[in-house]
């Protein structure tokens, strides 16, 4: 895996994605778990937020324990109303899940997710 880290540079009220992930556009995103309780799916939210700075990808570091449903709902949101093409998802800095379109559509998305719990 390829990681490059971009200059930030703000345009048109947004800023560019932070890095570059195999060629490809990415933010990084650290959703607030208090922020969930009054707005849509963190994961959602952070997806969506990424593809208006021109993103096709997004890495998502939980900072704190969301429930596994919380996640799944919002990983399934993301591929369903967006057009992201990959989410990086780091539990709590301990292991990184990558769910492409392609797990998502094939539902494989939700085991990748569990093990993301269970091997911290």
């Amino acid at each position: 895996m390829k990681i490059k880290i971009l200059e930030h540079v703000e345009k048109d009220e947004f800023k560019n994605p932070e890095l570059e992930i195999n060629g490809n556009l990415a933010d990084n995103k650290i959703p607030n778990p208090e922020l969930y309780k009054i707005i849509e799916n963190p994961i959602y939210n952070a997806a969506k937020s990424a593809v208006k700075q021109t993103a096709t990808d997004v890495v998502i570091k939980l900072r704190s324990n969301y429930d596994y449903e919380t996640v799944v709902k919002g990983v399934a949101s993301a591929f369903r109303q967006t057009t992201i093409e990959r989410i990086y998802l780091n539990f709590l800095g301990k292991s990184i899940v990558v769910i492409n379109r392609d797990n998502y559509e094939s539902g494989v998305y939700k085991r990748a997710i569990k093990n993301g719990y269970l091997n911290p």
